[in-house]
Parts: C-alpha cells; structure tokens; sequence
C-alpha cells in the first residue's frame, strides 16, 4: 500500500472516531437551550430547533415560528 492510501486511510478512521465521539456528546447532552436555525439537509437548507449546546438537530418549528425567525 502506497503512502496516500495509508493516509487516507487514516483520516477515514480519524473521522469515524470523531463522528462517534459526536454522537456521544449529543446523546449525553440534556438540550436545555434550543434555538432556531438553518442546517444543511441533504441538497438546501432547512429551519429547525438545533441544541445550543451540542448543535443536535432537534425538530421543527411551526410555521408561525419560521416566519418569525425570517423576520
């Protein structure tokens, strides 16, 4: 195996440990402070109530609620 594929190799495994360790931290955290904001969603961004905290995606917020936050 050459050095590239080694490294790269490497950052996969880096990134999978931190994606774990993510996940960890948000399933830990009690999301006491949600706020509103735009997250990526697969191709555009969507409005949804995001931990303050740990940046978990929470939920939706109603439409009245949208509208506020455009405002």
């Amino acid at each position: 195996m050459d050095a590239k594929r080694q490294e790269v190799d490497k950052l996969i495994s880096d990134k999978r440990n931190i994606d774990r360790q993510i996940d960890k931290l948000q399933q830990d955290c009690k999301h006491d402070k949600q706020v509103i904001k735009q997250v990526a969603d697969e191709s555009s961004f969507t409005v949804r109530y995001v931990c303050e905290s740990c940046s978990s995606v929470l939920g939706y917020p109603s439409a009245t609620e949208v509208k506020q936050f455009f405002e």
